[in-house]
């Protein structure tokens, strides 16, 4: 009867052990689940972020194309160097557009953080541009 009794106790022992170790994998599962949405969900906010930047320059760089048709000699400079360094910033957001598509989860932290980074830096010096910009499309 001991011998029954220590076997039942052992089966169920073993039963709840199993459901546990189940219980645990679907949590983990799920959690690694939800880590890789995020992943995705954050690499997809800083894209669009990256993108919208990038249109913007475009934007920029068009009309900078449509001015040097028809601007005067001494204002030529000024339009080229600005074409060169929105074209500069570009190519930056271009980059970060790469490593983004490149990335895996594993390297995602350092990706984010450097695409994060040139977004910040292009934008702030689209401001520091922005009242050339302005002069050169008011100048019509």
């Amino acid at each position: 009867m001991k011998k029954i009794l220590i076997v039942s106790a052992l089966t169920l022992a073993s039963i709840s052990f199993y459901q546990c170790t189940q219980t645990a994998e679907k949590k983990a599962e799920k959690a690694q689940e939800d880590v890789q949405r995020d992943i995705r969900k954050e690499k997809e906010d800083v894209a669009r972020q990256l993108r919208t930047l990038r249109d913007d320059i475009n934007d920029d760089l068009d009309k900078l194309s449509k001015k040097l048709e028809t601007a005067a000699e001494k204002s030529r400079g000024d339009v080229e160097e600005l074409r060169d360094n929105l074209t500069d910033q570009r190519m930056k957001v271009e980059r970060a557009l790469d490593q983004i598509e490149s990335s895996s989860d594993n390297t995602w932290d350092d990706i984010q953080q450097n695409a994060k980074n040139t977004a910040s830096d292009v934008k702030v010096e689209m401001e520091r541009l922005g009242e050339r910009l302005k002069a050169v499309f008011d100048n019509d």
